[in-house]
């Protein structure tokens, strides 16, 4: 009988010593899944910073891109612009006339008013010249001035508050301007 309690006692030893050994390969497990799982989220967060860092990059790249063909664009715009108004000059000799009434708009209530425009133009535009007056507001009269300096399709106003240039290539050099171009 003392066999058999050390016999049983040997397998109850045996028995909690396989279980302390699940146990510990259980905590192991456990251990190792959780140090896993941590890595993955350490790694995650860094996979997912390297990924924020690297979509900002492209949406930069894209700005600076974007950027310069919205000044490509619209330096080909203010070619074609011009390309479209000369034409239109040439083809059409009183176009000069709807040019110089869309500058006096900006002179309306100026009460001195001369136009230097260039010689071309002011023969054009003297037998128009009541058509010019009758947008005005304060001035009664204008004076039309030939001006070699002025381009052809161009119109300079001279008032007593200032010059307003609205000549074709001054005018297309500020749209370009204030469109970034």
């Amino acid at each position: 009988m003392a066999i058999h309690h050390n016999i049983d006692e040997a397998d109850g030893l045996v028995a909690e010593a396989e279980r302390g050994r699940q146990r510990m390969l259980d905590d192991a497990r456990a251990e190792v899944e959780r140090q896993v799982a941590e890595a993955n989220a350490e790694g995650g967060d860094e996979g997912q910073a390297q990924a924020q860092h690297m979509r900002d990059e492209i949406a930069g790249l894209e700005a600076r891109m974007l950027k310069e063909v919205e000044g490509e664009v619209v330096r080909t715009a203010i070619r074609v612009a011009q390309e479209i108004l000369v034409a239109e000059l040439a083809m059409r000799e009183d176009a000069i006339i709807d040019i110089a009434i869309t500058a006096l708009s900006a002179a309306k209530t100026a009460k001195e008013i001369n136009l230097r425009v260039h010689p071309r133009d002011a023969k054009i535009l003297r037998p128009a010249k009541d058509r010019l007056v009758s947008n005005l507001t304060r001035a009664r009269d204008l004076e039309i001035r030939e001006d070699r300096r002025v381009k052809q399709g161009g119109v300079l106003i001279e008032t007593e508050s200032g010059v307003i240039d609205a000549q074709l290539e001054t005018q297309l050099e500020e749209i370009g301007r204030v469109l970034g171009a």
